[in-house]
């Protein structure tokens, strides 16, 4: 999805795709829901949100690939890095 940079991927949230070692590494400096959680006033379910909508679509995607979640703006970091390996 992130490396054929699916349409709202590439138009919406403002990502930096590079490849590492066995995988890619996926820094979002602008993500909409982060938006959307904090007008709706609950951030603590947009990170619960975050970390399994990733790792579920990734592991559907190839059941085998670790997903991580390094950092999340929805918890205070000042970007969202996700790390996909295998």
């Amino acid at each position: 999805i992130l490396e054929n940079f699916d349409m709202p991927y590439t138009f919406t949230w403002d990502l930096d795709v590079k490849d590492v070692e066995d995988g890619i590494e996926v820094n979002v400096d602008y993500c909409p829901l982060v938006e959307t959680w904090k007008w709706i006033g609950d951030e603590k379910e947009a990170s619960t949100y975050c970390d399994t909508c990733y790792k579920k679509m990734f592991k559907k995607i190839n059941p085998d690939c670790q997903v991580e979640l390094c950092s999340c703006k929805a918890k205070g970091d000042s970007n969202c890095n996700i790390r996909i390996l295998g």
